[in-house]
């Protein structure tokens, strides 16, 4: 007959585990930190796209403006000197009456790519673009005249600008001389008034007796000494 055995084995020689009690951690805390982990592990965002700043415009006024404030210490223009390059302006690019004409005339096809789909043969396509080379010519010719006049323009508004500036200058100069001499003026008549009161008060030398017809000539020596002399 066989008996059970029964193996009794300490509790030291078992591992034990031991029991740390968990801080108590709040629902709003435990919410941040679900937030937290979530946006550590989400994705990089994409940056938007920088937009590209827009060219500022500057107008013709402006650079007008800029180019006096570089150049402020060249003396005034000549009158003569800026109106000669005004009267050159009235001839300039803008003022050519005849190209703007030859421009507004140039056919259609020249500047519309969907005529290219009418050409069927060759000497259309060669007709077409011998009119393209000419009016690119024209074109380019006048847009160079145009970038000319515009740079003349503002040199002379610079002139312009210049020489008016000048002229007040001048103006605020001359007002102060005015000023001064009208100061002198009203002494000088000042000193005229009291002189002309002061030759009234003097006597009439006119009214005095004329003492130089009325009186006897004084004897000679010869009749001092004369005989007939009664003393």
């Amino acid at each position: 007959m066989m008996y059970p055995v029964i193996i009794i084995l300490k509790s030291s020689c078992l591992p034990t585990a031991t029991y740390q009690p968990q801080p108590y951690i709040s629902k709003k805390k435990r919410d941040k930190q679900r937030q937290n982990t979530a946006q550590q592990s989400a994705p990089d965002p994409v940056p938007p796209p920088v937009k590209k700043k827009k060219k500022e415009e500057v107008s013709l006024l402006d650079e007008i403006q800029a180019l006096v404030k570089q150049n402020s210490s060249e003396p005034p223009p000549d009158a003569e000197e800026l109106v000669k390059r005004l009267c050159d302006l009235e001839h300039s690019a803008s003022s050519d009456a005849a190209v703007r004409e030859k421009i507004a005339a140039l056919p259609p096809e020249v500047s519309d790519i969907q005529h290219l789909s009418k050409i069927s043969d060759k000497e259309s396509a060669i007709q077409l673009s011998r009119q393209v080379d000419d009016a690119c010519l024209l074109l380019s010719e006048y847009n160079k005249r145009l970038g000319a006049e515009l740079e003349e323009r503002k040199l002379v508004g610079k002139m312009l600008r210049e020489f008016i500036s000048a002229q007040k200058d001048q103006l605020k100069h001359t007002e102060t001389k005015l000023q001064e001499y009208k100061s002198r003026l009203t002494k000088v008549t000042s000193v005229r008034q009291e002189l002309q009161s002061h030759l009234q008060k003097l006597p009439d030398l006119t009214l005095l007796p004329d003492i130089t017809g009325g009186l006897a000539p004084l004897p000679t020596a010869g009749d001092l000494f004369s005989v007939d002399q009664r003393f």
